[in-house]
Protein backbone atom coordinates (compact mmCIF):
# COMPACT_ATOMS: atom_id res chain seq x y z
CA UNK A 1 0.00 0.00 0.00
CA UNK A 2 2.96 2.27 0.56
CA UNK A 3 3.13 4.58 -2.51
CA UNK A 4 6.41 6.26 -3.32
CA UNK A 5 5.61 8.12 -6.57
CA UNK A 6 4.85 11.20 -4.44
CA UNK A 7 8.17 10.78 -2.62
CA UNK A 8 10.24 10.59 -5.82
CA UNK A 9 8.47 13.55 -7.43
CA UNK A 10 9.15 15.57 -4.30
CA UNK A 11 12.78 14.46 -4.29
CA UNK A 12 13.13 15.40 -7.98
CA UNK A 13 11.90 18.93 -7.22
CA UNK A 14 14.51 19.24 -4.48
CA UNK A 15 17.24 18.08 -6.87
CA UNK A 16 16.17 20.53 -9.59
CA UNK A 17 16.00 23.43 -7.15
CA UNK A 18 19.45 22.54 -5.82
CA UNK A 19 20.92 22.60 -9.32
CA UNK A 20 19.22 25.91 -10.17
CA UNK A 21 20.44 27.59 -6.97
CA UNK A 22 23.94 26.30 -7.65
CA UNK A 23 23.86 27.73 -11.18
CA UNK A 24 22.66 31.10 -9.86
CA UNK A 25 25.40 31.46 -7.25
CA UNK A 26 26.02 35.24 -7.02
CA UNK A 27 29.78 34.65 -6.69
CA UNK A 28 29.87 33.37 -10.28
CA UNK A 29 28.25 36.44 -11.85
CA UNK A 30 30.17 39.58 -12.75
CA UNK A 31 28.36 42.93 -12.20
CA UNK A 32 28.85 43.53 -15.91
CA UNK A 33 26.94 40.39 -16.76
CA UNK A 34 29.90 38.11 -17.49
CA UNK A 35 29.97 34.67 -15.93
CA UNK A 36 33.09 34.08 -13.86
CA UNK A 37 33.93 30.50 -12.82
CA UNK A 38 34.04 30.11 -9.07
CA UNK A 39 36.59 27.86 -7.42
CA UNK A 40 34.05 27.08 -4.69
CA UNK A 41 31.24 26.23 -7.08
CA UNK A 42 30.60 22.52 -7.60
CA UNK A 43 27.82 20.66 -9.40
CA UNK A 44 25.00 19.25 -7.30
CA UNK A 45 24.65 15.50 -6.78
CA UNK A 46 23.15 13.47 -9.59
CA UNK A 47 19.82 11.69 -8.94
CA UNK A 48 21.63 8.34 -8.97
CA UNK A 49 23.93 9.56 -6.20
CA UNK A 50 20.97 10.82 -4.18
CA UNK A 51 19.37 7.40 -4.56
CA UNK A 52 22.56 5.76 -3.25
CA UNK A 53 22.56 8.13 -0.28
CA UNK A 54 18.91 7.41 0.54
CA UNK A 55 19.51 3.70 0.11
CA UNK A 56 22.43 3.72 2.56
CA UNK A 57 20.87 6.01 5.17
CA UNK A 58 20.17 4.53 8.57
CA UNK A 59 16.48 4.41 9.46
CA UNK A 60 15.80 6.95 12.24
CA UNK A 61 14.42 5.94 15.61
CA UNK A 62 10.73 5.14 15.70
CA UNK A 63 9.66 4.09 19.17
CA UNK A 64 8.14 7.19 20.77
CA UNK A 65 6.02 10.19 19.79
CA UNK A 66 9.09 12.46 19.64
CA UNK A 67 10.52 10.30 16.83
CA UNK A 68 7.51 10.66 14.53
CA UNK A 69 8.21 13.91 12.68
CA UNK A 70 11.78 12.87 11.83
CA UNK A 71 10.64 9.41 10.75
CA UNK A 72 7.92 10.84 8.48
CA UNK A 73 10.42 13.20 6.83
CA UNK A 74 12.84 10.32 6.28
CA UNK A 75 10.14 7.98 4.94
CA UNK A 76 9.02 10.71 2.52
CA UNK A 77 12.36 10.45 0.74
CA UNK A 78 13.11 6.74 1.18
CA UNK A 79 13.41 4.73 -2.08
CA UNK A 80 10.94 1.97 -2.97
CA UNK A 81 13.62 -0.61 -2.22
CA UNK A 82 13.19 0.13 1.49
CA UNK A 83 9.43 -0.46 1.47
CA UNK A 84 9.59 -3.83 3.23
CA UNK A 85 11.95 -2.45 5.85
CA UNK A 86 9.59 0.43 6.64
CA UNK A 87 6.58 -1.87 6.72
CA UNK A 88 8.35 -4.22 9.15
CA UNK A 89 9.30 -1.35 11.45
CA UNK A 90 5.72 -0.09 11.50
CA UNK A 91 4.38 -3.55 12.31
CA UNK A 92 6.68 -3.64 15.36
CA UNK A 93 4.90 -0.52 16.70
CA UNK A 94 1.35 -1.58 15.82
CA UNK A 95 0.28 -1.55 19.49
CA UNK A 96 1.95 1.78 20.26
CA UNK A 97 -0.88 4.30 20.64
CA UNK A 98 1.59 7.12 21.29
CA UNK A 99 3.04 6.63 17.81
CA UNK A 100 -0.42 6.58 16.24
CA UNK A 101 -1.51 9.72 18.07
CA UNK A 102 1.68 11.57 17.11
CA UNK A 103 1.16 10.61 13.46
CA UNK A 104 -2.42 11.89 13.65
CA UNK A 105 -1.27 15.21 15.14
CA UNK A 106 1.40 15.53 12.45
CA UNK A 107 -1.26 14.92 9.81
CA UNK A 108 -3.57 17.57 11.25
CA UNK A 109 -0.77 20.15 11.18
CA UNK A 110 0.25 19.14 7.64
CA UNK A 111 -3.14 18.65 5.94
CA UNK A 112 -3.54 22.22 4.70
CA UNK A 113 0.16 23.12 4.55
CA UNK A 114 1.98 20.15 3.01
CA UNK A 115 -0.22 17.89 0.88
CA UNK A 116 2.60 15.45 0.06
CA UNK A 117 3.54 14.98 3.70
CA UNK A 118 -0.12 14.48 4.63
CA UNK A 119 -0.38 11.68 2.04
CA UNK A 120 2.72 10.00 3.46
CA UNK A 121 1.32 10.13 6.99
CA UNK A 122 -1.96 8.53 5.88
CA UNK A 123 0.05 5.74 4.25
CA UNK A 124 1.98 5.20 7.47
CA UNK A 125 -1.24 5.14 9.52
CA UNK A 126 -2.66 2.50 7.19
CA UNK A 127 0.51 0.43 7.42
CA UNK A 128 0.54 0.76 11.21
CA UNK A 129 -2.81 -1.07 11.55
CA UNK A 130 -3.23 0.46 14.99
CA UNK A 131 -6.66 0.74 16.63
CA UNK A 132 -6.35 4.51 17.09
CA UNK A 133 -5.12 4.86 13.51
CA UNK A 134 -8.11 2.91 12.19
CA UNK A 135 -10.49 5.09 14.21
CA UNK A 136 -8.94 8.22 12.78
CA UNK A 137 -8.97 6.96 9.17
CA UNK A 138 -12.62 5.96 9.55
CA UNK A 139 -13.53 9.38 10.92
CA UNK A 140 -11.46 11.36 8.42
CA UNK A 141 -12.90 9.68 5.34
CA UNK A 142 -16.34 11.01 6.32
CA UNK A 143 -15.34 14.61 7.03
CA UNK A 144 -17.38 17.07 4.91
CA UNK A 145 -15.82 18.07 1.61
CA UNK A 146 -15.21 21.82 1.07
CA UNK A 147 -17.74 23.46 -1.24
CA UNK A 148 -16.10 26.89 -1.40
CA UNK A 149 -12.59 27.77 -2.49
CA UNK A 150 -10.48 28.39 -5.57
CA UNK A 151 -11.91 26.73 -8.71
CA UNK A 152 -9.52 25.04 -11.15
CA UNK A 153 -9.54 26.75 -14.54
CA UNK A 154 -10.55 23.86 -16.81
CA UNK A 155 -12.81 21.69 -14.64
CA UNK A 156 -14.21 24.31 -12.29
CA UNK A 157 -13.64 21.90 -9.39
CA UNK A 158 -12.71 23.63 -6.13
CA UNK A 159 -9.04 22.91 -5.39
CA UNK A 160 -9.68 22.53 -1.67
CA UNK A 161 -12.33 19.90 -2.38
CA UNK A 162 -10.10 18.04 -4.83
CA UNK A 163 -7.19 17.95 -2.35
CA UNK A 164 -9.44 16.56 0.37
CA UNK A 165 -10.85 13.93 -2.00
CA UNK A 166 -7.30 12.72 -2.67
CA UNK A 167 -6.53 12.56 1.05
CA UNK A 168 -9.79 10.75 1.83
CA UNK A 169 -9.00 8.30 -0.97
CA UNK A 170 -5.68 7.55 0.72
CA UNK A 171 -7.48 7.13 4.05
CA UNK A 172 -9.90 4.54 2.66
CA UNK A 173 -6.98 2.66 1.07
CA UNK A 174 -5.48 2.47 4.57
CA UNK A 175 -8.72 1.01 5.91
CA UNK A 176 -8.90 -1.61 3.16
CA UNK A 177 -5.27 -2.55 3.81
CA UNK A 178 -6.21 -3.80 7.29
CA UNK A 179 -7.87 -6.79 5.56
CA UNK A 180 -10.19 -7.16 8.51
CA UNK A 181 -13.75 -8.29 7.81
CA UNK A 182 -15.29 -5.80 10.25
CA UNK A 183 -13.34 -2.91 8.72
CA UNK A 184 -14.21 -4.23 5.26
CA UNK A 185 -17.81 -3.34 6.07
CA UNK A 186 -16.71 0.26 6.63
CA UNK A 187 -15.04 0.24 3.22
CA UNK A 188 -18.24 -1.10 1.64
CA UNK A 189 -20.16 1.71 3.32
CA UNK A 190 -17.80 4.23 1.73
CA UNK A 191 -18.33 2.50 -1.61
CA UNK A 192 -22.12 2.78 -1.36
CA UNK A 193 -22.61 6.12 0.41
CA UNK A 194 -19.64 8.47 0.02
CA UNK A 195 -20.56 11.66 -1.90
CA UNK A 196 -17.32 11.70 -3.93
CA UNK A 197 -16.97 9.45 -6.97
CA UNK A 198 -13.19 9.88 -6.64
CA UNK A 199 -13.22 8.37 -3.14
CA UNK A 200 -15.73 5.66 -4.09
CA UNK A 201 -13.62 4.61 -7.09
CA UNK A 202 -10.47 4.35 -4.97
CA UNK A 203 -12.36 2.43 -2.27
CA UNK A 204 -13.54 -0.09 -4.89
CA UNK A 205 -10.02 -0.58 -6.24
CA UNK A 206 -8.60 -0.97 -2.72
CA UNK A 207 -11.30 -3.47 -1.75
CA UNK A 208 -10.60 -5.54 -4.84
CA UNK A 209 -6.83 -5.47 -4.37
CA UNK A 210 -6.88 -6.39 -0.68
CA UNK A 211 -9.45 -9.15 -1.09
CA UNK A 212 -7.63 -10.99 -3.87
CA UNK A 213 -9.47 -9.90 -7.03
CA UNK A 214 -12.01 -12.53 -8.08
CA UNK A 215 -15.50 -12.75 -9.54
CA UNK A 216 -16.91 -13.54 -6.08
CA UNK A 217 -15.38 -10.36 -4.69
CA UNK A 218 -16.68 -8.37 -7.67
CA UNK A 219 -20.16 -9.79 -7.13
CA UNK A 220 -20.01 -8.67 -3.48
CA UNK A 221 -19.08 -5.20 -4.65
CA UNK A 222 -21.89 -5.08 -7.22
CA UNK A 223 -24.36 -5.45 -4.37
CA UNK A 224 -22.95 -2.32 -2.71
CA UNK A 225 -22.00 0.06 -5.53
CA UNK A 226 -24.15 2.93 -6.66
CA UNK A 227 -25.80 2.72 -10.01
CA UNK A 228 -23.25 3.84 -12.57
CA UNK A 229 -20.26 2.83 -10.44
CA UNK A 230 -20.13 -0.64 -11.98
CA UNK A 231 -17.45 0.68 -14.31
CA UNK A 232 -15.12 0.94 -11.31
CA UNK A 233 -15.74 -2.70 -10.34
CA UNK A 234 -14.83 -3.99 -13.80
CA UNK A 235 -11.87 -1.64 -14.25
CA UNK A 236 -8.73 -3.75 -14.90
CA UNK A 237 -6.02 -3.68 -12.25
CA UNK A 238 -2.54 -4.77 -13.24
CA UNK A 239 -0.94 -7.14 -10.74
CA UNK A 240 2.77 -7.90 -10.41
CA UNK A 241 2.26 -11.29 -12.06
CA UNK A 242 0.44 -9.84 -15.09
CA UNK A 243 2.32 -9.18 -18.31
CA UNK A 244 1.81 -6.05 -20.38
CA UNK A 245 0.08 -8.12 -23.06
CA UNK A 246 -2.37 -9.63 -20.56
CA UNK A 247 -3.16 -6.23 -19.10
CA UNK A 248 -3.69 -4.72 -22.55
CA UNK A 249 -6.10 -7.53 -23.40
CA UNK A 250 -8.08 -6.87 -20.22
CA UNK A 251 -8.08 -3.14 -20.95
CA UNK A 252 -9.34 -3.74 -24.51
CA UNK A 253 -12.16 -5.95 -23.19
CA UNK A 254 -13.02 -3.28 -20.62
CA UNK A 255 -13.23 -0.51 -23.23
CA UNK A 256 -15.30 -2.79 -25.43
CA UNK A 257 -17.76 -3.24 -22.56
CA UNK A 258 -17.75 0.50 -21.77
CA UNK A 259 -17.17 2.21 -25.15
CA UNK A 260 -18.08 5.59 -23.65
CA UNK A 261 -14.70 5.53 -21.88
CA UNK A 262 -12.74 5.24 -25.13
CA UNK A 263 -10.62 8.40 -25.58
CA UNK A 264 -12.07 10.69 -28.28
CA UNK A 265 -10.33 11.20 -31.62
CA UNK A 266 -8.38 14.46 -32.06
CA UNK A 267 -11.27 15.87 -34.12
CA UNK A 268 -13.75 15.17 -31.33
CA UNK A 269 -11.37 16.68 -28.80
CA UNK A 270 -11.27 19.90 -30.81
CA UNK A 271 -15.06 19.93 -31.06
CA UNK A 272 -15.35 19.47 -27.28
CA UNK A 273 -12.95 22.38 -26.78
CA UNK A 274 -15.08 24.62 -29.01
CA UNK A 275 -18.22 23.65 -27.07
CA UNK A 276 -16.43 24.43 -23.82
CA UNK A 277 -15.27 27.83 -25.13
CA UNK A 278 -18.87 28.67 -26.07
CA UNK A 279 -20.15 27.78 -22.63
CA UNK A 280 -21.49 24.33 -23.58
CA UNK A 281 -19.69 22.23 -21.01
CA UNK A 282 -19.63 18.49 -21.88
CA UNK A 283 -20.50 16.15 -18.99
CA UNK A 284 -17.53 15.36 -16.73
CA UNK A 285 -16.79 11.71 -15.99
Amino acid sequence: MFHYSVFFSRLSIIVICTLILSACNPSSIDPGGNNIPSAKQSPGPLPSKLYEVRQAEKMPAFSSSKDVRTFVSWASQAPVSRRSEIRKRLSEEAANNNIAEALIEDFKSSELKDHSRALVILSLLGELKNEEAIKFLTSYVWEPLPEKGIPMEESGIVIERYNKEILQSKAVVGLAYSRDQTINQRVLEVISKHPSNVVRAEAIAAYLWNNKISEDVKNTLRQSVRRGDEIFVDRPIRTSSMSATEFNEELAAYLNKYPELTPPTPQKREQSKEEHDHGKHPPRF
